[in-house]
């Protein structure tokens, strides 16, 4: 009755479906799934362990709890919105940390950058360090940086770079 359900989803999404519905099925593996719904009990411990265990964020236990829901409509008639608790739960989660991307002192940085440096090696790396900073560039852009497009000349350093349209894009 499994593959049924599953035929009615569409192919780009149906295994994500078929991922989420296996794990709840692994989940609660005493229970016998072919002979109706589960109980509220069963999902609620299922999020628990998602979240508390797991340490899945919040917008993914959102996504499991659409994906379940579909599953269950199609294959029980049955949907989670009968089942307030389990809202109540998943909302009631304190919301994920999100992780800030580190940052040079200040300080330190400045005194980097007009700090006279002995070997061309620093004077290199102190001029990529200027125009990343002051050119604003991605790391993805100081990543393609090339020591060979990097020439210094009476009036200072020139740097050559292909800049990036879009973050995801890869020139």
């Amino acid at each position: 009755m499994d593959a049924e359900c599953f035929e009615q989803i569409k192919e780009p999404s149906r295994k994500a479906y078929v991922r989420v519905w296996g794990q709840l099925k692994d989940f609660n593996s005493e229970f016998d799934f072919s002979e109706g719904p589960h109980g509220e009990d069963l999902l609620m411990n299922y999020f628990k362990d998602l979240r508390l265990e797991k340490k899945v964020a919040s917008s993914t236990m959102w996504t499991f709890y659409s994906y379940i829901n579909s599953i269950m409509q199609r294959k029980y008639g049955v949907k989670l919105q009968a089942h307030p608790r389990i809202t109540l739960l998943i909302k009631g989660f304190i919301q994920d940390e999100k992780n800030k991307a580190q940052f040079f002192d200040e300080v330190l940085l400045k005194q980097f950058m007009v700090e006279k440096m002995v070997t061309a090696y620093w004077e290199v790396r102190q001029a990529i360090t200027i125009v990343a900073y002051f050119g604003g560039l991605h790391l993805k852009e100081c990543l393609e940086l090339q020591l060979e497009r990097i020439s210094r000349g009476p009036e200072g350093f020139s740097i050559t770079h292909s800049r990036m349209k879009q973050r995801s894009e890869v020139l």
